[in-house]
């Protein structure tokens, strides 16, 4: 039986509670199980998750874990500072490819995104996009200048009203040269557009 290790977190509804970790362990290979708060992983009871943390019980033992901790190993994942981006004015950031690349990269997109918590975001009942909130200082996020209660409402102009449709959005920017956000923060609504040199 392998030792579960945090790779992420998701937020596919409104509500903290309804949130799921994604894990992986020696038996899946390196492949992510998305497991809700109140289930199982390798006999770990997932009880509960607030980002950053994941906490897991077992034989009355209970531990808190961050992404990239093992809970054998238990170490606290750092923050890096990112390099390689270069904001030129207040609507445009240059990325470099390898930046870009590190962002993308299946191994360290889970460590990524857990420096933000994000949670869908509804007006009148409909998905209007994705409000953003816990940023870690100096990370990938805190460098582009998003700032805790920013919405991001559509990408490359196309509203995000779709979770699935989002997903499958982002995707497809792994092979762009650019691309551009759009956000609100308190009620104004801005755009960043994203270079990769």
């Amino acid at each position: 039986m392998g030792v579960p290790i945090l790779l992420g977190m998701l937020c596919l509804v409104a509500t903290p509670a309804k949130s799921t970790a994604v894990f992986s362990t020696g038996a899946t290979s390196g492949l992510g199980i998305i497991v809700r708060e109140g289930g199982e992983i390798d006999g770990w009871q997932v009880t509960k998750i607030r980002h950053p943390f994941v906490f897991l019980s077992q034989s009355g033992q209970t531990v808190k874990i961050k992404a990239g901790d093992s809970i054998e190993e238990g170490a606290e994942v750092k923050v890096v500072t990112e390099t390689g981006l270069e904001r030129t004015d207040d609507s445009t950031i240059v990325l470099t490819e390898e930046l870009k690349n590190h962002l993308i990269d299946p191994k360290e997109l889970p460590k990524v995104l857990m420096a933000v918590a994000s949670e869908p975001y509804f007006e009148n009942g409909n998905l209007r996009g994705f409000s953003f909130w816990e940023i870690d200082k100096g990370s990938f996020f805190d460098q582009i200048g998003m700032q805790d209660g920013d919405i991001v409402t559509s990408i490359n102009g196309i509203p995000i009203t779709d979770v699935v449709a989002t997903i499958k959005l982002l995707q497809s920017l792994k092979t762009a040269d650019e691309f551009s956000y759009t956000y609100l923060r308190s009620g104004v609504e801005k755009t960043v557009n994203l270079v990769i040199r």
